[in-house]
């Protein structure tokens, strides 16, 4: 027996660490809203850090949806919400065997690692290390399983400093043709690491990556990266509830979302290869670095969310300034008005939390992925 669905209002639990840094949890609510407003449905924010004390009986809730990736929270929210008679429809996250919830949504990154394996096969590489790992990540737990079942290979994990992770990396580089990155930002950060060295992509070493962000196709070389559908997890996640609210109890679901591969300038294709070319939780994770809070990552997603907001006028103004062109020299070479390019200028500084124009240009000069726009 199934129940009609009146007034659907969907509870939706983000990790605390998510909720401004991450671009793939940005995604995914993008995904759940623009879902929510097709379908006419309400969402109630719930603050994740705040379970313990929140009165879901009070607001008739017994069933949330709820988004994060660390086994240092993930696994105890899970178990605070089942003692407190809530169900769960999960993104993002692969739960523990001794916990069951209604609902997994999840990108198939065991699926996405076999295909980037099959990638560089085609490219001509057979010594592939596994770059960036960060151990409080379900997703990258899955990614460095699945690459050392098909590999046995060398894993150079992140810790929570990206720099350091390369530092372990370059005394090594060349033991291996290619690079498997777990993430753009991990990948970004590699070449730009590699490219201040001297060495040559792909000449000298193929990178790939998940992943498919501005910075991934305007970085020089620009990215061979597979997508990650993060918005459609959001929709999923949606549309799940809502069927599992008007399902019999016994009824779950479990969804697996593929990405695409996009071949870029870092791999090198072989003659004859077709492709789309585009011009396990454990006790002890209560205490990890917060990837987030990595300054190379802080770089990364501040870059990439003024990229999102950029068109191309906006890139070419900030590129303009960057190589000392004056406003009136601006304004002049693209046809617009001075008060044009201050406004866009302003609008860009809105989108960053910076209050001139000089900290914004000091910002682009000393970023490590700031080379896209030069």
């Amino acid at each position: 027996m199934t129940k009609e669905l009146k007034d659907v209002r969907i509870p939706v639990i983000t990790e605390p660490n998510y909720g401004a840094s991450s671009i793939w949890c940005a995604e995914t609510r993008a995904g759940i809203r623009a879902e929510l407003t097709r379908k006419k449905y309400t969402a109630i924010e719930i603050d994740g850090a705040a379970l313990t004390d929140y009165d879901f009986a009070a607001e008739k809730i017994d069933m949330v949806v709820l988004i994060g990736s660390s086994p240092s929270f993930v696994p105890s929210a899970l178990e605070l919400l089942s003692a407190k008679g809530i169900e769960v429809v999960l993104v993002s996250y692969q739960p523990p065997e001794y916990i069951s919830v209604k609902g997994v949504l999840r990108i198939d990154y065991t699926d996405g690692v076999r295909t980037l394996l099959r990638h560089f096969e085609k490219c001509g590489c057979s010594r592939v290390a596994l770059y960036g790992s960060f151990s409080n990540s379900s997703a990258d737990r899955l990614k460095r399983h699945e690459f050392l079942i098909r590999t046995g290979g060398v894993c150079f994990d992140n810790q929570g400093n990206l720099e350091e992770c390369y530092r372990s990396f370059f005394p090594r580089w060349k033991d291996f043709d290619a690079v498997l990155c777990v993430n753009d930002m991990a990948a970004a950060s590699l070449i730009h690491h590699l490219r201040r060295d001297g060495i040559r992509i792909p000449e000298e070493l193929q990178i790939a990556c998940f992943g498919s962000s501005q910075i991934a196709r305007l970085s020089m070389p620009s990215l061979t990266s597979l997508t990650l559908e993060c918005d459609e997890l959001g929709k999923q996640a949606v549309s799940i509830y809502a069927y599992l609210q008007k399902s019999a109890p016994s009824v779950s679901v479990s969804v697996r979302v593929s990405g695409q591969l996009i071949v870029r300038e870092s791999t090198i294709l072989t003659d004859g290869y077709k492709a789309h070319i585009e011009p396990p939780h454990s006790a002890d994770d209560g205490d990890k670095p917060n990837f987030y809070d990595d300054k190379e990552v802080k770089a990364f997603t501040l870059f990439e969310n003024l990229l999102l907001n950029c068109d191309e006028l906006d890139k070419r103004i900030l590129s303009g300034q960057l190589a000392g062109s004056t406003m009136e020299e601006l304004a002049e070479s693209l046809n617009l008005a001075q008060e044009s390019v201050r406004y866009r200028l302003r609008r860009l500084l809105s989108h960053t939390g910076m209050e001139t124009r000089r900290e914004l240009l000091e910002f682009l000069r000393d970023n490590p992925f700031g080379d896209v726009l030069r």
